[in-house]
């Protein structure tokens, strides 16, 4: 959830990544991390194909003591979890593009296409 430190990686270290990866923000989270650069720039620049990104547009860092979207967060956790990490397919769909797609406060983002 906070990138902060991320440039200690640089782009060949993130380009090493090989586990699953679902990366959860606040598309305002002013603390450490700006949205439109550094979440999209180590996003992009990791080398595990299974990943996503999910933003909750409007929220800041500390959301995650606020406990609607703290739910909404353990949601994504949970499944992520139980699809990629333990090889439970029938939790796929529920952090996926076209789940997320459902909410107009989150935004999706996976990795480009090949």
């Amino acid at each position: 959830m906070a990138l902060e430190g991320s440039y200690l990686f640089g782009e060949r270290g993130l380009g090493f990544l090989d586990r699953p990866v679902l990366m959860i923000i606040g598309s305002e989270d002013s603390r450490d991390t700006d949205f439109e650069t550094e979440s999209l720039w180590v996003f992009e620049r990791m080398g595990e194909p299974d990943r996503g990104q999910i933003a909750f547009l409007g929220q800041e860092h500390m959301m995650v003591f606020d406990l609607e979207p703290a739910a909404r967060m353990q949601h994504f956790i949970t499944a992520f979890f139980a699809h990629p990490l333990q090889g439970r397919d029938e939790y796929a769909a529920y952090s996926s593009a076209e789940f997320v797609a459902q909410f107009g406060d989150l935004q999706w983002f996976g990795p480009p296409a090949d």
